[in-house]
């Protein structure tokens, strides 16, 4: 790499300087095959083998740029840096949290905040909340349950209404 740098004419391009480079480090990784090329993959990024280019300044677009130097650290990169797309579900969660914690109940905490969301995720699927539950603690949910099931219903309406206008 030093050898490349120091014949390096002025007037080649940086682009053109860091491919030649990259060459050189391949030929070379190749002639060195005691080594396991995923180890030795890791070994060179470390070093910092490849500059950052201009890549428009995206993790992505430099993985996929450096793909040929870093076969399995590119495939790797892909998958992490992946971000599945949100979901129209994950976004009512949210929406019925935020409807949830609303001013008159700033004083809930975390573990209520989710105790209320999964009961109210239940609801709307229409699960059985009560399996499990011995009598007495079936006789006092259900009185809950009714009145969440109402409040729950009276939004519904509410909703469908405002839909119609």
């Amino acid at each position: 790499m030093h050898i490349l740098r120091a014949n390096k004419k002025e007037d080649e391009s940086p682009l053109k300087a860091a491919r030649q480079e990259r060459q050189a480090r391949v030929q070379q990784g190749a002639e060195s095959e005691d080594m396991d090329p995923t180890d030795d993959e890791v070994v060179r990024y470390i070093r910092g083998a490849a500059a950052w280019r201009d890549t428009d300044g995206t993790p992505n677009k430099w993985w996929k740029d450096n793909e040929c130097e870093f076969p399995q650290l590119s495939k790797l990169a892909r998958i992490v840096l992946s971000v599945p797309g949100s979901t129209a579900a994950v976004e009512r969660v949210f929406s019925h949290a935020g409807w949830i914690a609303s001013a008159q109940r700033a004083r809930l905490n975390g573990t209520t905040m989710g105790m209320l969301v999964t009961s109210y995720a239940w609801m709307q699927q229409e699960i059985d909340r009560l399996v499990g539950l011995d009598d007495s603690a079936k006789a006092a949910g259900a009185s809950i349950l009714r009145m969440m099931d109402k409040t729950i219903k009276a939004k519904k309406e509410k909703q469908s209404k405002r839909r119609i206008k």
